[in-house]
């Protein structure tokens, strides 16, 4: 149909990535111009389509919990995001099937709460990147492919509906942060204070 956009957001690479034509589904994906893929577990096996998911701008919806549960990492400390993020893959934190998992009425509280616990140099900035990053690569009914790949980089600029999102998302997030501060800053904050100066 002429002049609809219907960007791709494909399920793919859930999969141990060991080359059966299940595995295939990734290359897929990236061929056809998805702008998000779901799970991407295999995609740590495939370092050209790695270059090729940061080249073209995809994100990873990365999903722990259900890889854990289908059995295709046996802990979170297994799960290779950590090792997609620091090749520079954009991620971000889902949950797959929460009422499947019996996770319905928690959200994300327990993913974020298991990837803080299993990666230790994660950390607040870490969760807080990861959520961010879900707004950014959303699809908002006022973009077009042009202004989609521009908006990653500067998406809260503008008047946009994507720009106005990241800005209540900015503001919810540092709200956040403040309130982690006040709530636990005694107990982790002043551990460096605490200590005797060594001479």
């Amino acid at each position: 149909m002429e002049g609809v956009n219907l960007p791709f957001f494909f399920h793919a690479g859930e999969t141990l990535g060991d080359g059966t034509d299940t595995d295939s589904n990734v290359f897929d994906a990236i061929l056809l111009g998805t702008r998000r893929i779901g799970h991407g577990f295999s995609l740590f096996k495939h370092p050209l389509l790695i270059d090729m998911v940061k080249e073209k701008r995809i994100l990873i919806e990365s999903c722990p919990i259900s890889n854990e549960v289908l059995r295709l990492c046996g802990s979170v400390t297994a799960h290779p995001l950590p090792a997609l993020l620091a090749r520079g893959v954009p991620c971000s934190l889902c949950n797959d099937d929460p009422a499947m998992l019996g996770q319905d009425t928690a959200g994300m509280s327990h993913d974020f709460w298991q990837a803080l616990q299993g990666w230790k140099n994660l950390g607040l900035a870490g969760l807080g990147s990861l959520a961010e990053n879900s707004v950014r690569w959303a699809a908002f009914e006022d973009q077009n492919q042009a202004d989609w790949i521009n908006g990653i980089k500067q998406a809260s600029l503008g008047d946009s509906i994507k720009a106005k999102r990241m800005q209540e998302w900015q503001i919810e997030w540092e709200k956040f942060c403040l309130w982690i501060v006040e709530e636990y800053g005694d107990e982790f904050g002043d551990e460096q204070e605490a200590k005797p100066s060594e001479a």
